[in-house]
Formats: structure tokens, sequence, C-alpha cells
């Protein structure tokens, strides 16, 4: 899937909310990033990409970060009888398998 092909399933999914490309890619960045992150935990070489397999999950992910933006962080908030509260980490991450490799010794 393109960029471009991602940027638009993001964009029917926020709907009616609209925003501009550079934010909708932005968002779609941050996401690939903890997918990466999650799934190469000591790093990823630069250039490395959000597998086929993730890239609905990624979609998800930016969705789930575009809707928590201007309250990044919270952990609580109660006003006029509405409560927000965030989880610390995403339940989308949990579907992520970490990439494993092994060492090999010559002892």
């Amino acid at each position: 899937m393109t960029d471009t092909e991602k940027r638009a399933l993001f964009a029917a999914q926020i709907l009616p909310d609209e925003d501009t490309d550079a934010v909708l890619d932005a968002m779609l960045t941050n996401a690939a990033a903890l997918i990466l992150n999650r799934m190469y935990p000591f790093g990823y070489p630069d250039g490395t990409a959000v597998p086929a397999r993730y890239e609905q999950l990624q979609i998800q992910l930016a969705v789930e970060l575009y809707s928590k933006r201007g309250a990044e962080g919270q952990t609580g908030h109660n006003e006029n009888g509405i409560s927000r509260s965030w989880p610390e980490k995403s339940q989308l991450l949990a579907q992520i398998m970490p990439h494993c490799g092994s060492v090999i010794s010559n002892a």
C-alpha cells in the first residue's frame, strides 16, 4: 500500500474532521515509528518500512493518535460530567510480534 493510499484511508476514518496532508502524514509516521519500535526493541536500520501485515494497524494507530491530539499523555480528566483517561500504551501495540534473531557463537 502506498503512502497516498494510507493517507486516503486515514482521512476517511477521521471524517467529518479534515486536516492537512502534512498532519496526516505526521500521524502515519508516528504510528509507523511505534510499530517499528515494538517490532525491533533494540533499534532498527534506517529505511525500515512497516511490513504489509501491519499497514492497517498503522492506520488504526494513526487514528488513535489523531483522536488524542491536544490531550497527549492524558491520564485523567473530568469536566462537566465528561471523564477521559488514556491507557499508558495502546492496546493495538499488543498485536505486534517483536522481531527476534539468534546469537551465533564460535565457541
